[in-house]
């Protein structure tokens, strides 16, 4: 599959999973970690989380489950 279906994939997923993160928004945030072994993609939740008024961990824990 390549990169750029991948990022609409997750993308979808994350709207589906995270209340207020819309697709659009989710391509947007997500990037590509500096370092491979951190993995193929991050997001990173201190945006989302001041807009919500929440904790990153907060964020990241509603995406999770």
């Amino acid at each position: 599959m390549p990169k750029q279906d991948f990022r609409e994939e997750i993308a979808k997923a994350l709207e589906k999973a995270a209340a207020g993160i819309g697709k659009e928004r989710a391509l947007k945030l997500l990037e590509i970690p500096p370092k491979k072994e951190m993995g193929d993609y991050s997001l990173p939740c201190f945006a989302i989380a001041a807009e919500k008024g929440k904790k990153p961990n907060e964020i990241a824990a509603e995406i999770a489950n």
